[in-house]
């Protein structure tokens, strides 16, 4: 089975995270971690917050060390990767990282 968890690393509070629950729970999101994301409005999730947990951190290297410690491996997602998404063969749990991390 793939368990696979989002992280969102310093988006906006109101800059679409309640839709990004949304689309992690039609895709089957094991949990979402949010790293110094400010309150939002939960009512465009949809009820997504009470199927897909959600963890909250201050700092991206809390989150990072708990998923690598529980065998995770992260991958950060951009539009001009060396490689692209479909091409890599991932492990049973994957991380991906949106937003501004480092």
């Amino acid at each position: 089975m793939h368990r696979f968890v989002v992280i969102l690393d310093r988006l906006k509070a109101g800059f679409n995270v309640p839709k990004i629950f949304r689309s992690a729970e039609i895709f089957g999101a094991h949990e979402i971690h949010l790293i110094d994301i400010g309150p939002f409005d939960p009512a465009a999730a949809k009820g997504a917050l009470k199927r897909v947990p959600a963890y909250f951190h201050s700092d991206f290297d809390v989150c990072y060390q708990g998923l690598v410690e529980r065998g995770y491996t992260l991958y950060i997602l951009e539009t001009d990767a060396d490689q692209a998404l479909w091409n890599t063969e991932l492990p049973d749990k994957s991380a991906f990282i949106f937003g501004h991390l480092l």
